[in-house]
């Protein structure tokens, strides 16, 4: 998500024309917003002139979103973009408060209230020692001259203020303010026609344990809506808790979430308190979003074409030993059930995958054959491909997944063949017992073939009979990053039959970087 709301203020010497603040916009407003004030005598005192748009991206509710497309600026003076506080339709009026605030004593210095004005001053001392200050901005919705409550709110960082203090500027990133009990309707639309989306799911993320689901399907027209929420009384709304909350955009093939999905996208919903988010607002190159005319008659619009739905790959694929079924694959909750069917998904040459395993996958014959290639002539293809633990290390820095075979005796864990390079990752490899041959944990074969062990990556507890108990590599290539740990790997041969390399065996022209 952008930047939210920008703020720009600028430090100018008491003697300087007010009318030369702001194009002269800010004459009448030092007489009348400077209320509260602490003015510590004329000759030291510094005016900082405050002026700012919203500029939200994603969702926001009609109210907030007229002003979005007539905020803007120029002045002429200087040729240098300027933004305005927005102002809103009739019967709904923004109301700003912004002061700056003294970082050490909390002392403030206010604009006091007022609405629909491009700019404000603030009145504060500039004594001999520097003083550190912040702007602090309140924005609250005005429904029939009755304040509805804040709804949106932000400050600048710290800045310095002396009797000599340049000219400075500042940004605020000003957003809705969660308000706790707080709720708003969301009914929003995107286009689909003609791209094959046949199912959609919006999930909102209030936090790392908290989110909400919504599904729907487009109509006859193609058109997507996703609606939550209903007014239960006059000004009682109940629906999507107030905030601004990222919101992840999935879409499939099919009737359901276990069918491909073929497109996916991530946005900001934006819920203030009693009001519809109803409208888009593009604030970037989002190629989701068409936005047509401007100023007053500016509209954007959310549109997933066949395009970009070509376009799109899906690069990463989940896989759950404990689920019931196997799923679709791109998605933890719906997770393939063995690694094998994940590697057949496998099918884009341009594609870096990544495929995440969790908790303790037990298969047996895990293989990356010389059909897995990356110039898309294979049976699978792909670019790169990555075996990463979806749950990360424990606090003792150990990966919490696993990949082993599920026969005890007699198997390795992975054999690599392909023309496409293998990375693992934050993944342990164990448990691979061979009773004859070489490459207990991981054997590679093939100069093509690459197997990188990045952080994280654990080879342990692997045995062979012949050599490498942990890696076996003939004419293939091993890396082995900061991170990984090779260890507790053994050959269990004597003799002729036990070349070494309980840990690593580099055979015939592979090579081995650390």
């Amino acid at each position: 998500m952008k930047k939210l709301f920008v703020l720009t203020f600028a430090l100018f010497s008491v003697f300087a024309s007010c009318s030369n603040l702001d194009g002269g916009s800010s004459a009448g407003l030092l007489g009348s917003l400077a209320g509260g004030t602490q003015n510590a005598g004329a000759n030291s005192a510094r005016f900082v002139t405050v002026s700012g748009s919203l500029a939200l991206t994603g969702a926001v509710p009609e109210e907030i979103s007229a002003p979005l497309c007539h905020a803007e600026l120029v002045s002429a003076s200087n040729n240098i973009s300027k933004t305005a506080f927005p102002t809103v339709p009739a019967a709904t009026e923004l109301s700003c408060d912004v002061k700056a605030v003294n970082v050490d004593d909390e002392t403030e210095y206010y604009t006091g209230t007022a609405t629909g004005l491009s700019s404000y001053t603030v009145s504060i001392p500039a004594a001999a020692a520097t003083k550190s200050y912040k702007i602090k901005v309140e924005a609250s919705l005005v429904v029939e001259s009755v304040k509805a409550g804040v709804a949106l709110s932000g400050q600048s960082e710290e800045f310095p203020v002396t009797q000599e203090s340049p000219l400075v500027s500042q940004d605020v990133s000003l957003k809705p303010v969660s308000t706790s009990g707080g709720y708003g309707i969301l009914d929003i639309a995107i286009n689909v026609r003609e791209s094959g989306i046949s199912y959609a799911r919006a999930t909102i993320q209030y936090s790392a344990l908290e989110e909400e689901t919504l599904y729907a399907s487009p109509s006859g027209s193609g058109i997507l809506t996703f609606k939550q929420g209903e007014m239960k009384t006059t000004g009682v709304y109940l629906g999507i808790k107030a905030g601004s909350w990222p919101v992840t955009f999935d879409f499939y093939s099919g009737d359901d979430t276990s069918s491909p999905k073929v497109y996916s996208f991530k946005e900001t919903i934006n819920i203030f308190n009693n009001l519809t988010t109803s409208k888009w607002v593009q604030n970037g190159g989002e190629p989701w979003f068409e936005t047509s005319g401007s100023g007053s008659s500016k509209s954007t619009g959310c549109h997933v074409t066949a395009e970009m739905v070509s376009a799109f790959a899906v690069s990463d694929f989940y896989v759950d030993p404990t689920v019931t079924s196997s799923g679709s694959g791109i998605a933890p909750w719906s997770a393939k059930k063995k690694l094998s069917e994940a590697l057949a998904l496998l099918q884009n040459k341009n594609t870096d995958y990544t495929i995440y395993i969790k908790g303790e996958l037990k298969e047996d014959g895990i293989n990356l054959p010389t059909t897995l290639k990356t110039d898309g002539s294979g049976a699978t293809n792909a670019k790169s491909l990555t075996l990463c633990g979806a749950q990360g290390l424990d606090t003792n820095g150990v990966p919490q997944d696993s990949v082993s075979p599920k026969t005890t005796s007699g198997k390795r864990v992975i054999e690599v063949r392909s023309y496409v390079p293998l990375t693992i990752r934050d993944l342990t490899v164990t448990g691979g017992n061979l009773t004859s041959g070489s490459g207990g944990g991981i054997m590679l074969y093939g100069d093509h073939a690459k197997l990188t062990l990045d952080s994280g990556a654990l080879v342990k507890g692997n045995t062979a009979a012949t050599c490498g108990g942990g890696i076996y590599s003939e004419y293939a290539t091993v890396v082995i990053n900061a991170g990984a740990e090779i260890s507790g790997n053994t050959v269990t041969g004597t003799g002729s039959d036990n070349p070494g390399g309980g840990g690593v065996y580099i055979k015939t022209n592979g090579s081995l970087e650390m």
